[in-house]
């Protein structure tokens, strides 16, 4: 997924379309929302995989909402359209709360990082601090703010996450 997303983690880069991406983000969506409401318990010991796929998916649309050129309503709408698709896709997510109160806290502490390294544009960032929202409210809270302190420490997602709890 990263590689067809257009992920920079290996050094072979696809081009993709803007149409190819919004094709293949929201397919992305639909195969992660169908594996939480039919395949639950293939889900059991895949929940870190999971969670992966699904940062990937918040990433890429972090990226490419960044560096879209032709910034006009209808792509600022479609924008906003993805982003409130992950928005629904976090809420699917922490009502597994039992499955993913540890590792949620690595996804908040990701995402924090991201929103200050790739600001996305004002609606796009509204939905990625809902999402972080909801998931450190199903974050075990002990462990959860203790990791987010140390790992976001001196970080540039330090700043967002300060600025959203203050």
């Amino acid at each position: 997924m990263h590689f067809i997303l257009g992920r920079a983690t290996i050094d072979v880069k696809c081009e993709i379309s803007w149409q190819g991406f919004v094709t293949i983000f929201y397919g992305s969506v639909a195969i992660l929302n169908n594996l939480l409401l039919s395949r639950e318990e293939l889900l059991e010991d895949r929940w870190p995989c999971f969670m992966q796929c699904y940062k990937a998916l918040v990433l890429c649309l972090c990226e490419r909402s960044t560096f879209q050129s032709e910034m006009d309503n209808a792509v600022e709408y479609k924008l906003a359209d993805m982003a409130h698709s992950i928005e629904k896709l976090t809420q699917a997510i922490c009502k597994r709360r039992t499955h993913v109160s540890r590792i949620s806290a690595y996804a908040v502490s990701d995402f924090c990082t991201w929103l200050e390294q790739n600001p996305p544009p004002k609606i796009v960032r509204q939905h990625i601090e809902n999402s972080i929202s909801l998931l450190i409210q199903v974050s075990d809270s002990t462990y959860a703010l203790a990791f987010l302190r140390r790992s976001l420490a001196g970080s540039v997602g330090q700043t967002t996450m300060t600025n959203m709890y203050t």
